[in-house]
């Protein structure tokens, strides 16, 4: 399932920036991501996995990278 989320960021973000996004690249400090994006990326996890994130959950550490994103949804998947 953790794949799965990836190959979801991998097509989210393809319309968002045409730099190629490694797994750990930190989004933030690349620039592809900020507060308003997050927000916008939190709807479209909760849409594309059925998923509910709270907002004590929005934080930098859980959606700084690919990797971090993956791991943060990947328990909450049925």
């Amino acid at each position: 399932m953790i794949q799965k989320v990836k190959d979801s960021l991998r097509e989210y973000f393809k319309a968002k920036t045409e730099r190629e996004i490694a797994d750990a690249d930190n989004l933030f400090a690349l620039g592809i991501l900020d507060s308003m994006g997050v927000l916008e990326l939190v709807f479209h996890l909760e849409s594309s996995f059925d998923v509910e994130v709270d907002p004590d959950e929005i934080s930098e550490a859980n959606f700084k990278s690919f990797d971090a994103i993956a791991s943060f949804v990947g328990p909450k998947l049925k």
